[in-house]
């Protein structure tokens, strides 16, 4: 008998029949899954047959090896987050879009800044309707006015941590001053669910937020202030839930289905999560935490 390590977590086993012939097994290192791939090598067509067998169970194994539970938690200081409201039918979008894109490569993201891209839908009307838009994201931002948070509703609009910020017309840098609350903030994704759990002393309600960001996503324009042009896409919210949760002495918790994309939506290659809390009657957050999926 014969074992060889083929692939992380993957063994092949092979074992002598009584004709001298050979049967070949493939399982995990824990010897689950075990599965015959070949009971004779003798012919070359049935080598080739069994060797793509083989290396379609190998990847299936790989990929279950791989989608470990994602954990993520608040840093010794919480996150700025910068909140971009815009739509694809506002001629005055893109060139914030493109700024915000550059936070891609920056080396402190998600641990020092964590920026979500709103599509709003209130210029849906002007003969193009942005696939992106929702309208609870134009409630958000319209809420943000309601409660003195920023000056006005318009795009493209800028919230840092939870407060109107215009430095972005100004070229100004995004302010790093801490804004927010650490409230112990921590999330683990696993098999398509978010627990969520927050310590909020002397609150009695939260309400805790889960968002699916898409990245490198473009979008040919056919109508509208941008007809003609191809967008791109960085960081926009393409999924999200919310729930409201009452409080045991200031600990929260929940379990949360992971969002699903929204209806009319491809599938982003590259996509992040973010979760944030805000109290109940405010849509600005407390603390925010984010990540790669």
């Amino acid at each position: 008998m014969a074992s060889v390590r083929l692939l992380r977590g993957i063994v092949i086993e092979t074992l002598p029949n009584c004709d001298n012939s050979k049967r070949r097994f493939i399982y995990d290192e824990q010897g689950l899954n075990k599965r015959l791939v070949s009971a004779n090598t003798s012919e070359s067509m049935k080598n080739q047959t069994l060797f793509s067998i083989f290396m379609v169970a190998a990847l299936s194994f790989v990929s279950k090896a791989s989608a470990a539970p994602l954990l993520l938690e608040g840093g010794a200081s919480p996150a700025t987050v910068l909140e971009l409201y815009t739509s694809q039918g506002c001629s005055s979008c893109p060139p914030a879009e493109r700024w915000l894109s550059s936070f891609v490569d920056e080396p402190s993201l998600w641990r020092d800044i964590i920026p979500i891209n709103f599509h709003v839908d209130y210029w849906d009307y002007l003969g193009w309707k942005d696939p992106f838009a929702r309208a609870e994201f134009s409630k958000r931002q319209r809420n943000y006015q309601q409660l003195g948070h920023t000056r006005n509703v318009a795009t493209p609009g800028f919230v840092v941590n939870g407060k109107g910020w215009n430095g972005w017309f100004r070229q100004k840098s995004v302010p790093h001053q801490p804004g927010l609350v650490k409230i112990d903030l921590k999330a683990v994704i696993d098999s398509h669910r978010v627990n969520v759990t927050f310590d909020a002393t002397g609150k009695r309600r939260a309400r805790v937020h889960v968002a699916i960001l898409g990245f490198g996503i473009k979008t040919p324009i056919k109508h509208g202030e941008n007809r003609g042009l191809e967008l791109v896409h960085d960081f926009v919210v393409v999924g999200y839930e919310n729930r409201l949760l009452k409080g045991d002495n200031g600990k929260f918790s929940a379990d949360l289905r992971l969002p699903t994309i929204f209806p009319g939506l491809s599938n982003p290659e590259r996509q992040s999560i973010v979760v944030w809390v805000s109290e109940q009657s405010d849509v600005a957050p407390i603390q925010v935490i984010a990540g790669w999926l």
